[in-house]
This record gives C-alpha cells, sequence and structure tokens, in this order.
C-alpha cells in the first residue's frame, strides 16, 4: 500500500508512525513537506553553552499522547519533568503572584482574586442547573465575563490562555482549551463551583503537569522520522491533490503532485488543506478553511548581571497596553557563563497576526517593572503597520532608553536582538535562529 503524508511537522510525522504500526513493514509511506527540515514549529537551537528552544519547550502530562510517542521511539529515560515555580502578572508596573486556587485564571473562590481584580458581590449566581447542556460549548470569554466580570478576564484569564493559546477569550472554545472545566460545566450550576470541582479531580491524580526531553524537543523530531521508515521529500510543496481512476485501478486512487497512493493524509495548516480539497470535497474545504491560527514571535536572551526573583515567568494583560505578552525563565543549564536565560513571547492571533510589530528590550529604565529586577523590558510597539505576511515586524528603530528590535518583511526566521552594553546593564540575546549577540554601542542611524 502507498500512502503520502503531506506535512512533515510532529503532527505528519506522529500520523507515519502510526501507519507504520498499522501497516507494518510492506507499506510505502512518504512525506512530503516544502520546508527544508522536519518538525514544523518544533526546533532546538544551540544557545551558548546549551540550548533552546525555537518553539514549544515541554508539553503536557494529563494528555498522554506525546508521552506516549516518546516511549514509542525509545526517549522514555530522556523525560524530564521541569519544575513549575511560581508565575506572576505584571500589573500597573508590578509583578502581583498568580492567585492560587484558580484553573486557566478561573477563580474557585472570588475573594482569593481581590487583589488583582475585583468580583461583584452578585456575581456568580446559582441558577439551579448546570451551566452547560450536554454538548454545549461556549467561548471562554463570554461565560467568563457573564459569570465573574470583565475585570477577571482581563486581568486573569485573558493572560493565561494568551500564554498558551496565542489568543483572547472571546475567541477560544472553552471545550478546546479548558476541557476539565467544560465537563464540570456540565454538572455544575455555578462557574466558581465548577472550577472546585475539575480542581478537585485534578488533585486526586497528582504528578507532573509537564515534560520536556533532555536536549531539546527535536530530538523528538528526529526520532520520530527514523522510526516511520518513511521517504522523506523536503522543498517539495505540493501544490495538487485529485483522485484518478476507478475501482481497481493499478497505481493508487490519488495523486498528489504527480506521486500515485492509495490514500493521503493532510497534516497541514487548514488554509493550505481547504486549498487542497477544494476541488474534491467544497464541503470539507469549506469547513477546514475558516479555522484560524495565531502568530508568535519568541526572543531568547541572556541576561548578565541581572537581579531575579523566584519566579518561573510572569504574563502581562493585554490591558496593559505592551507587545509582549509574557517572560518565562529559561531552564537551568541553558545559561551560558552565569548569564540568565530568558524567553520574550510576542503573540497575535486572528487578525492582528497580519499586523507588523516590534519587541523593544530597554536596560536602563527603571520604571518598568522588568528592568527592576531583570534589566529588559518590552514597551509598546510604536510603529505598527500592516502587511500581507504573518509575524512580520516594524523596522528597528533605537530609543533613549532602549533598542527597538525587529525585522522586515517577509519574515522567514527572526533576526539576532542586538544586545548594547548600557551602563551596568551590558545584556546579549538572540532569536530564532539564535546567533551570538552584538555588545557595544547602536550604530548611528539604527
Amino acid at each position: 500500500m502507498r500512502v503520502v503524508v503531506v506535512g512533515g511537522g510532529i503532527a505528519g510525522l506522529a500520523a507515519a508512525l502510526r501507519l507504520r504500526d498499522e501497516l507494518g513493514a510492506a507499506a510505502r509511506i512518504t512525506v512530503l513537506d516544502q520546508a527544508g527540515r522536519l518538525g514544523g514549529k518544533l526546533r532546538t537551537e544551540a544557545f551558548g553553552d546549551g540550548y533552546s528552544e525555537a518553539g514549544a519547550e515541554a508539553f503536557v502530562v494529563t494528555d498522554p499522547a506525546a508521552v506516549e510517542l516518546a516511549g514509542r521511539v525509545g526517549l522514555g529515560d530522556a523525560l524530564r519533568h521541569p519544575a513549575t515555580g511560581r508565575a506572576a502578572l505584571a500589573i500597573a508596573g508590578e509583578l502581583v503572584p498568580i492567585p492560587a486556587g484558580t484553573l486557566m485564571g478561573v477563580p474557585a473562590d472570588p475573594a482569593a482574586v481581590a487583589g488583582v481584580a475585583e468580583v461583584g458581590a452578585q456575581a456568580d449566581p446559582d441558577g439551579g442547573r448546570p451551566l452547560l447542556g450536554p454538548g454545549q460549548d461556549v467561548a471562554v470569554g463570554a461565560l467568563v465575563r457573564a459569570r465573574l466580570g470583565g475585570a477577571v478576564l482581563d486581568r486573569l484569564v485573558d493572560p493565561l490562555l494568551g500564554g498558551v493559546y496565542a489568543g483572547r477569550g472571546d475567541d477560544l472554545s472553552l471545550a478546546a482549551t479548558v476541557p476539565a472545566l467544560a465537563a464540570a460545566c456540565r454538572t455544575e450550576s455555578t462557574l466558581t463551583g465548577a472550577v472546585r470541582a475539575a480542581l478537585a479531580r485534578r488533585a486526586s491524580t497528582p504528578g507532573p503537569v509537564f515534560a520536556t526531553i533532555d536536549g531539546g524537543v527535536g530530538r523528538l523530531v528526529d526520532a520520530v522520522a527514523a522510526a516511520t521508515d518513511a521517504q522523506i521529500r523536503l522543498g517539495a510543496p505540493v501544490r495538487s491533490l485529485e483522485r484518478v481512476g476507478g475501482a481497481g485501478r493499478v497505481g493508487g486512487a490519488w495523486r498528489v503532485d504527480g506521486l500515485d497512493a492509495d490514500a493521503v493524509v493532510l497534516a497541514i495548516p487548514a488554509r493550505p488543506a481547504a486549498r487542497l480539497l477544494a476541488g474534491i470535497s467544497p464541503d470539507a474545504a469549506a469547513e477546514v478553511g475558516v479555522l484560524d491560527y495565531a502568530s508568535v514571535a519568541l526572543v531568547t536572551f541572556a541576561v548578565r548581571g541581572a537581579r531575579l526573583p523566584d519566579l518561573s515567568g510572569f504574563l502581562v494583560p493585554a490591558s496593559e497596553g505592551y507587545a509582549v505578552k509574557a517572560f518565562t525563565s529559561a531552564p537551568s543549564g541553558r545559561t551560558r557563563h552565569g548569564r540568565a536565560g530568558w524567553r520574550c513571547c510576542a503573540p497575535r492571533s486572528g487578525g492582528t497576526a497580519r499586523r507588523r510589530y516590534c519587541t523593544a528590550a530597554t536596560t536602563t529604565s527603571q520604571r518598568s517593572c522588568m528592568t527592576s529586577w531583570a534589566g529588559c523590558w518590552a514597551r509598546r510597539c510604536r510603529y505598527p503597520r500592516r502587511c500581507g505576511s504573518p509575524g512580520g515586524a516594524a523596522r528597528c528603530r533605537s530609543t533613549r532608553r532602549g533598542t527597538w528590535t525587529g525585522s522586515r518583511a517577509p519574515v522567514r526566521r527572526w533576526p539576532t536582538c542586538r544586545g548594547w552594553r548600557w551602563p551596568g546593564r551590558p545584556t546579549t540575546g538572540s532569536a530564532f535562529p539564535p546567533a551570538s549577540g552584538r555588545v557595544g554601542r547602536p550604530p548611528s542611524g539604527f
């Protein structure tokens, strides 16, 4: 049997491995990808004396699929469980610890979040029936705003959702993003009661929350690709998919850019998939084509001489007006020469994914909450532009207190985030692919 898998990301590779396990060694499996490497959004890059992830750093273990995949390809012993330290919210120039007893920012007790978001006394009334019916779904933002108010959504729920899904609560499904809470809402009559029920179920199954792979998540890509025993064709964009022949036709029932196949798997983003399906199944193409994606810019910094708190990172609510939405500390061993590693995330989703924006790192201002202990902070982008390339950025500019960094569209790789030797706060930084940072004064006209 001949099978063509379109897409060489981790989803396409996992599909190819599943096909190999189901069909056996006799199957001829071909993986096509337009990129020059496998892995899609997963990539591990050298960074100083260690490494840095250009995409996801870890995966949740509550869904066992990734853990099982790692075990299937011989990486079970390489699994590591990062410690989940305290996290904070950057609000009004201060770092405020994320309140305990919340699920994706939704509180089990409104009083516990009073220091972050005010909840009215009459909020979350008990209507005497479950919040959701069987199989019913709702936008996270609509549910939280109606039950607990806009402050909880803006200051707690949206930052946490944005850190994971790079989206806003009003655009995200409760069942897709917080399935445990959605399930509890089908039995509980208040949102806070649903949170308590979901947290109680989680407490009944203790264990680590996250897992990663020693040496980088990129090892998983290489191991899965090798286990598929598939023919890999890189730099091979797929422009046509057609059904050919009739029953009993020798050579397969599908043709993928001239390649015959008995079956085809599309493991690519929704819109390219919709274009390939348009001539075969317009209904399927229409259903798939409405799905949207987020664009995320990641920058890894190595900060020297910083005063770091005991935090795993912090989130920045959109209401604070900054382009950057999250900073996370790099795990131990990924820094170089005693510098502290930090990863900055600037997501854009929906229509804003097509906006050019820049990320600014300032190393002298003591007025922002980041400079007070890490020596760098992201200021509001002053040069937004519209462009046709998701993930683009405004041109680089220098300011009196820091350096605007960015790139010119079309963006295929993020540039080096230059580290200027400002008095007392020398830093270097890199974005993917990481490169050695330049240290010195900004060039004239930059």
